[in-house]
């Protein structure tokens, strides 16, 4: 029997999940190791040099693999020249940043800095020359081959090869071999997945490459100008903090953001990536595309918001137990990224329903909007309180990101508002939950050891939100276990009974 497009999704979900949630605890442990092995002011230059590396690598690398993903299927002879060109595209632009950066150290502008950026190029070549291949994965739902090539290079070589060379007191440089020898091995083990499947072969000569990429150009520039935006406002806080509080403030918000927001990609995105394919399968039958986008924002929500809430009352101890206690005044940098993070989260799963719906320009515009507003709110911010007002702003700028998103998806799919945002409804209870938890572990346990209070915290919040689920929302708990891989019948709230009499109302039709 031939498994069926929401099998293979299902199926898809439950590997990504557990690769993912491996690569967090792993990740985490890495990330306790290396803070104290590596100061604030190393990582901050990391950040610094990656905020310029990546709006370079997105502008080149989203459009095109996303215009593969939505455009039909692709021809052998097409992949064949987008690997090409873009191989091409990847090796010109990093000589042209590494010679950038030797001109800068030259001239003697930054000499840190334009080292770490020029040890940093060639990542770009690197990524590029996995665009194809990352793109024929997905399409075959083979995201189980993707999340453990993307795994293994972050164990490797974020943590394996980093560790070693900060143990030899390489600073900054040890973070960088290690973001590189990450991006070799992931674009290797791709490769290598995408090609023994037989759905590509990049040797091919095609007779004319203009015709094969014209189209690809077309759609990734369509897609590409809000990709840009999104990765200069996934760097706004970055920038903005660098710019006005310096490297060490930097930096702390670096590894707040990799305590806090990089777990919570790392969740959705086993789902979002997955689904994204689901909802573009369902985008001409309104009734299972409006299902689909439910399931996916009510499944969403329930992960994202106890976790961001429960990271953000419970950020002091968490930041002494990951990072060492010579951190702890990154516990409101902490607090703060994780509000931000929360909102950011949600408002890109409801940004992934608007895209599989085309809704491009509505999508540009909310991130040019919200750009700007996150912007203003974090320079504000750090004026009037330094790092925490920033990242207050940055959060601000964020909800409004999801309010917006929100907005447009309940537009798209002919569905009132308050409906759509009733599928928050059981993550925005386990969230207060798991705030109201966390407080009563500080009141009744102050005198306990930051790691003590942390396995508390997350003991409670874990039985508050599963209890609320299984007793109060049973079908979202039910759709849980199903993207868990636990079989157990399901019954939807929008359903009839049994014996009741069908809706004689067709739902509107979609709004394009």
């Amino acid at each position: 029997m031939v498994p069926t497009h929401e099998a293979l999704a299902l199926r898809g979900i439950r590997i990504t999940l557990v690769i993912n949630i491996a690569a967090i605890v792993f990740q985490t442990a890495i990330m306790a190791t290396l803070a104290r092995l590596v100061t604030a002011a190393d990582y901050g230059l990391l950040a610094g040099a990656l905020m310029l590396m990546r709006v370079v690598q997105h502008l080149i690398v989203a459009g095109p693999e996303r215009a593969l993903l939505l455009l039909p299927e692709p021809d052998p002879a097409t992949l064949s020249v987008v690997f090409r060109a873009f191989v091409v595209v990847g090796l010109v632009v990093s000589i042209l940043l590494a010679a950038g950066s030797g001109l800068a150290l030259w001239l003697g502008l930054a000499p840190s800095f334009a080292l770490t950026l020029a040890a940093l190029s060639p990542l770009l070549p690197l990524t590029t020359a996995g665009i194809v291949f990352r793109a024929v994965l997905r399409r075959r739902l083979a995201f189980g081959r993707l999340t453990l090539a993307d795994t293994a290079g972050q164990l490797v070589g974020g943590g394996a090869v980093a560790f070693v060379a900060a143990s030899a007191g390489w600073g900054v440089f040890a973070l960088v071999l290690g973001q590189l020898a990450a991006s070799l091995l992931q674009t290797v083990l791709i490769a290598g997945f995408a090609l023994r499947s037989g759905h590509v072969r990049i040797l091919n000569s095609p007779p004319s490459w203009r015709p094969l990429l014209a189209p690809i150009i077309t759609t990734s520039l369509a897609i590409g100008r809000t990709s840009l935006l999104e990765v200069l406002h996934g760097q706004i806080p970055l920038t903005t903090i660098g710019l006005l509080l310096g490297e060490v403030s930097l930096g702390m918000c670096n590894r707040a953001v990799a305590l806090v927001q990089v777990p919570l990609e790392l969740l959705v995105s086993a789902v979002t990536r997955v689904r994204i394919s689901t909802i573009t399968a369902h985008r001409d039958d309104g009734t299972a595309l409006r299902a689909a986008c439910q399931d996916l924002m009510s499944v969403s929500g329930a992960i994202i918001l106890p976790l961001s809430a429960g990271m953000a009352a419970a950020a002091t101890p968490l930041t002494v137990t990951v990072l060492g206690s010579e951190w702890r005044a990154a516990g409101a940098a902490v607090a703060w990224t994780a509000v931000a993070a929360g909102a950011g989260q949600l408002g890109h799963v409801v940004a992934v329903i608007n895209e599989g719906m085309l809704r491009f320009d509505d999508r540009f515009r909310i991130q040019l909007a919200t750009t700007v507003i996150a912007v203003a709110g974090m320079v504000l911010g750090g004026w009037t309180a330094e790092l925490s007002g920033a990242l207050a702003g940055w959060a601000a700028g964020c909800g409004v990101f999801l309010a917006l998103h929100l907005l447009v998806a309940a537009q798209a799919l002919s569905l009132p508002l308050a409906a759509l945002c009733g599928t928050l409804l059981p993550g925005a209870a386990a969230a207060a939950g798991c705030v109201a938890a966390i407080s009563a572990v500080s009141a009744l346990l102050p005198g306990f050891s930051a790691p003590m209070r942390l396995l508390a915290d997350i003991l409670l919040c874990a039985t508050v939100t599963t209890g609320l689920y299984a007793f109060c929302f049973t079908s979202l708990f039910t759709l849980l276990l199903r993207h868990a891989g636990v079989r157990r019948p399901m019954v939807r709230d929008d359903c009839p009974a049994d014996g009741a009499a069908a809706p004689d109302t067709a739902p509107p039709p979609l709004v394009r």
